[in-house]
């Protein structure tokens, strides 16, 4: 009787044991099935063209921090994981940023790059490495830029900035928003000029030319011109002539 009863009691044992582990098995997929939809979610949320109508913004830089969080619990802690998960995040954000439905006439949208630039550095090693895919961003701040000047041709060639980057101009604007949306272009294409020049490489020399033209040609305001790319009156002469000479062979990528 005394071996029957503790047999029972082992047996209970064994069957509270296993139930608790099955329990706790459970509990840590429901977490990860929890973090996943989350990170889903806020991967759908970000990763989007946004416009400046939008009522339910959300600030890019909160999302981004987020993010990471996320990842690092998706992660379970795995640097190599992380990376490259963060690597995905920043393919994605790429293609986002490269295509059409991506409106730089948007300043939501630009401050969305912009953000990410500055707090993502997964995203700017991509870019540093793959200059084609940083020009092809640069081609989508350009075309922002001409349309901008088209808009508001007093604003684009009236304005300058002072050394914080803070925009002045003359004259009346067609779009009260328009100097904060042109200030917030110059920002970004200046930051992936610096990009450009950090790399050695005559594709990146060509590639800056390039940026060069389409800039001269949508801005058409040289003070602005050597703000955004830290040239003085010289080195903006000598590239002028450099566009004219090259024609439209170097303003195609």
């Amino acid at each position: 009787m005394k071996k029957r009863k503790v047999g029972l009691t082992l047996l209970w044992i064994v069957a509270t044991a296993a139930g608790a582990l099955v329990a706790y098995w459970v509990f840590l997929w429901q977490q990860r099935e929890a973090v996943e939809a989350r990170y889903r979610n806020m991967l759908t949320q970000l990763i989007r063209p946004r416009h400046d109508n939008e009522t339910d913004f959300v600030s890019p830089a909160s999302s981004l921090k987020d993010l990471n969080d996320l990842i690092v619990q998706k992660s379970h802690g795995d640097p190599a994981t992380q990376q490259k998960l963060k690597n995905e995040v920043s393919q994605r954000f790429v293609e986002l940023f490269k295509s059409q439905s991506f409106d730089m006439n948007q300043g939501i949208n630009v401050e969305l790059e912009t953000t990410v630039a500055a707090n993502w550095k997964a995203y700017t090693d991509h870019l540093s490495q793959a200059p084609l895919d940083n020009v092809w961003i640069l081609h989508r701040y350009f075309l922002a830029l001409q349309s901008l000047g088209e808009k508001e041709p007093t604003l684009i060639h009236s304005a300058s900035l002072d050394k914080d980057g803070n925009i002045s101009y003359k004259g009346q604007l067609n779009d009260k928003n328009a100097a904060a949306i042109l200030q917030k272009l110059n920002s970004g294409y200046h930051s992936h000029i610096d990009l450009l020049k950090s790399a050695p490489g005559d594709v990146n020399k060509k590639f800056l030319l390039t940026s060069f033209c389409w800039y001269r040609d949508a801005i058409k305001n040289p003070f602005l011109v050597g703000y955004v790319f830290r040239y003085d009156e010289v080195q903006i002469s000598a590239e002028d002539t450099r566009c004219r000479e090259a024609g439209e062979s170097i303003r195609t990528i």
